[in-house]
Order: C-alpha cells, then sequence, then structure tokens
C-alpha cells in the first residue's frame, strides 16, 4: 500500500463527528468493521515522495516537506524487518519499519490550540488525549487542558505496601494491557499527567507510582534510595500486590535506569519498553566515536547531590527555597525546550517542597560516588532481548548529545530511535502525543491479545 500522512480525519460514526486532529496513522484501523468507507478526509497533508491512498475520499491534499526522523545516522538504525503500510521518509529514502506510523501521525506534540484554530472553542465538557469538547454531537480532539494537567486531584492516588513503606501510584484503565510508568528526577508521578488518560483509552491499564521518597510515597525504611530499590519497589507493587505477570515499562531520567535494570532482572516479565533521555550502560567498543558524555557545565547539580547531599540540603532550608532550586531544572537549566513548562512549573516543584523528599531524592546520584549508599549492584548492561521503542528529545541539554545512537548501540531489539521535534527532557509532558503513539504501535500486538484474553492474574 502507498505510505500516506494523514493531518485530519473525520469520521461518521452512528450520528457523531469526530474531528481528530492531527491524527495518528493507527485512527483507521480502530474504526469499527464497516466503517473505514465512510472516512472523509478533509486536509491530508502529503510529505514529499509520498501519495495518498487511492481508497480515502480526499477533500484538499497540502504539500508538505518530508517528515520523519531528520537525521541521517538515526535512520540508519530504522529496521526494515517489516513492511507496513505507512514508510518514514529520510533524505528523500522511504524507510518501513514497525512504529513508522508513529512519526507519520504527528511525532512530537500536539499544535497549540491558536495554532489549530480553537481558540474560540466553547468547551462544555473534557474527555480524552488532553482534553475535549463536546458541541451538539461533536467530539474534537483540542490542545492540552491546561488546568486539568496542572489538577492534583486530577487522578485518584492509591496507595500500598508491598515492602513496608507507603507507596503512592495512580492506577487507571484497570483491565488493560498493564503498563508502569516510571519517573525521573526532578520529577514525581504528575509528569505523566498528560498521558494518564490517553492511554487508558488505548487500553493499557496505566500503573504510575511516585518512586520512594518522592511526591507522596514514604522514604524507603531501609535508607536507600538507589536504582535497585525502587526497581524491587516496583516488582513488589505491580507484580506481587497488583498481580501482573507481564508488563510494558516506560521510563526516562532516572525512570530509564529503573526499567532497565526491571528488564535484566526479570526478562520474562517485561514483555517491551521505551525509554527516552535517559543514563545508558556504555559500550566502549559499539559506542566509539559517538558523543557520550554531557556537558561539563551542565554536570554541576549531579556532582554536588552526589558528593555533598547533606550540605546542598541545610542550605535550601524552606519551601520555597527548595522549589526554586528545583524550578531551575524546569526552565533556566534549558533541560526542557524553552517554554514547555509555561504556568506548570508550580505544580510539579510542589512535591519538593518537604526537606525529608528533596534530601531523600538525592540518593540516586550519592549512590553513583558512595557504595555505601548502594544497596546492590544497579543491573545496567546490554539488552540483548527486550524489544526497546527508543525516543529522543534533542532539545534536552543535560543529557549525552547523542543518546539517540547510544541507545540504539545497547539495544539489540531497538524500534527507531525516533527524534521529538520540539522535545527536551520531560518527553512525557513535552512530547505526549508521541509517546501515546509510539507505546500503542510497540504494543499493539499486546493490546489486541488484551481484548481476546487476559495477560494476567489481576
Amino acid at each position: 500500500m502507498t505510505p500516506r500522512a494523514l493531518e485530519r480525519v473525520d469520521v461518521d460514526i452512528h450520528r457523531t463527528r469526530l474531528e481528530h486532529e492531527p491524527v495518528d496513522a493507527a485512527l483507521l484501523d480502530r474504526l469499527p468493521p464497516g466503517c473505514r468507507g465512510e472516512v472523509h478526509i478533509t486536509v491530508l497533508a502529503v510529505p514529499a515522495q509520498l501519495q495518498p491512498a487511492s481508497d480515502l475520499r480526499v477533500e484538499r491534499e497540502q504539500g508538505l516537506p518530508a517528515i520523519g526522523v531528520d537525521d541521517e545516522d538515526a535512520a540508519g538504525q530504522v529496521s526494515g524487518r517489516t513492511a507496513p503500510p505507512h514508510g518514514v521518509v529520510v533524505r528523500g529514502q522511504v524507510l518501513e519499519d514497525l512504529v513508522a506510523q508513529v512519526a507519520l501521525g504527528g511525532i512530537g506534540r500536539l499544535p497549540a490550540l491558536e495554532e489549530r484554530g480553537g481558540a474560540g472553542l466553547e468547551s462544555v465538557g473534557r474527555v480524552g488525549h488532553g482534553g475535549a469538547a463536546y458541541e451538539r454531537g461533536t467530539v474534537r480532539r483540542v490542545a492540552q487542558d491546561t488546568q486539568a494537567d496542572i489538577d492534583p486531584a486530577r487522578f485518584v492516588t492509591r496507595f500500598a505496601s508491598p515492602r513496608g513503606f507507603r507507596q503512592a501510584y495512580v492506577h487507571e484503565g484497570v483491565g488493560g494491557v498493564p503498563l508502569v510508568c516510571v519517573h525521573g528526577w526532578p520529577e514525581t508521578k504528575r509528569i505523566f499527567w498528560r498521558v494518564v488518560e490517553p492511554l487508558a483509552e488505548a487500553g493499557f491499564e496505566v500503573i504510575v507510582p511516585d518512586l520512594r521518597g518522592f511526591g507522596e510515597s514514604e522514604l524507603g525504611p531501609d535508607g536507600f534510595h538507589d536504582v535497585p530499590a525502587h526497581s524491587h519497589d516496583l516488582f513488589a507493587l505491580v507484580h506481587d500486590h497488583l498481580g501482573h505477570d507481564e508488563v510494558v515499562l516506560v521510563g526516562g531520567d532516572l525512570g530509564g535506569p529503573v526499567v532497565q535494570d526491571l528488564a535484566l532482572r526479570h526478562p520474562d516479565w517485561v514483555a517491551r519498553m521505551v525509554l527516552f533521555n535517559s543514563p545508558l550502560p556504555y559500550d566502549k567498543g559499539r559506542m566509539a566515536g559517538l558523543r557520550t558524555r554531557p556537558a561539563a557545565e551542565a554536570a554541576d547539580y549531579f556532582i554536588r547531590q552526589g558528593t555533598d547531599a547533606d550540605a546542598l540540603a541545610a542550605e535550601l532550608d524552606t519551601p520555597e527555597q527548595r522549589r526554586r532550586y528545583i524550578a531551575t531544572f524546569y526552565g533556566s537549566r534549558f533541560w526542557a525546550h524553552p517554554g514547555a513548562f509555561a504556568g506548570a512549573v508550580d505544580f510539579h516543584t510542589e512535591p519538593f517542597a518537604s526537606a525529608a523528599s528533596l534530601r531523600a531524592s538525592f540518593g540516586g546520584y550519592e549512590s553513583v560516588f558512595d557504595p555505601a549508599a548502594q544497596s546492590e549492584p544497579t543491573l545496567l548492561a546490554r539488552n540483548e532481548r527486550t524489544p526497546t521503542l527508543v525516543l529522543f528529545g534533542p532539545a534536552d541539554h543535560v543529557l549525552y548529545p547523542d543518546f539517540d545512537l547510544m541507545a540504539a548501540a545497547v539495544f539489540d531489539q531497538h524500534v527507531g530511535p525516533f527524534l521529538l521535534r520540539d522535545c527536551g527532557h520531560f518527553v512525557p509532558w513535552e512530547a505526549p502525543h508521541a509517546l501515546v503513539s509510539g507505546l500503542r504501535m510497540m504494543a499493539a500486538d499486546l493490546l489486541a491479545a488484551r481484548r481476546s484474553g487476559p495477560l494476567s492474574r489481576s
């Protein structure tokens, strides 16, 4: 089938008009049987070298430059094992891959509301991906509902104590494919606020914990706050307490080593993994010639938190000072793409107002420098087994410049890597649509299997 890209699709089903903009290509596959003929594409964005499929009704075509992975080296990592009905164009070459639909479906952030002609939309309700407005039976997908994004009570927080401390977690979409979303530093479960709802709608059972010492979770009773401690906590929560025998993991920053550790520690338990902007194992041979060191000027926080944590915590002796310190990582340090956290910084810094939580959060950094802060060795090594989708927000000024190529070198069963436009370190917040689309494609077979039978004990 001819590769194609869809910008906007109108679907008439049971007198309900769904206007989804932009659309990921998987929408067509999710339509009820017999409804494909009812699809009316009002605007079809056709990148260079691509042609629309002849069986689709198109009102207007719009020419676009080639889209996809905008890097020849990264493009070289895209496998040609499968031949789906969509392709990614890189420098004029069409590359086909398991999740090429992700790029064609608008990988990256959704356009702002005003850029999509919805500034005057009168909202009388909110559901779905980032919010939706109901008008006379019409559901219009619009930009993220800012107020919902920064509402601490948007999702119910649950608690469990399988490891001797009270661990907080959000649990939505029970009965779907188990998906564990692991935050990093300086983050809490709130960093996933924009993707919880659309992931649950896509068929995932979304489990988003606060790691020990973060957010609403208590400190670890053994005093450890390193990667293996977090790894054991999550296995106890999701496998032992919630009863899931197979999971999909997603993580970045600190959450990246945690999900990597889990995949190596419990290889039969981890079905898939999605990794973004995260520490990686170092492979000297495979990474020869790559830029594997972050900028030296960006490492000051790492060294201070890892080697002088008590003194730093003592200096930040008021809630306001602690929050101002954390706020720099969402702003002036340029971890995120400029403007990504406009109006949301307070929401993400609030959990770090606690002196105990902030001090505990330094534990991961201390474990890098001090063996006494390590509960046990971290399993961080080349993974030959776990299928892994690699996403990279290149606006990140703290991570390895060649993170995408480094990840491709150490995950043998990788998909991508895909570079996310206008996105930095905090992928779930900065590029929610890309993450949701990627997960849907990466776990398409698991989602289909779930519809025909359970994958877990719960």
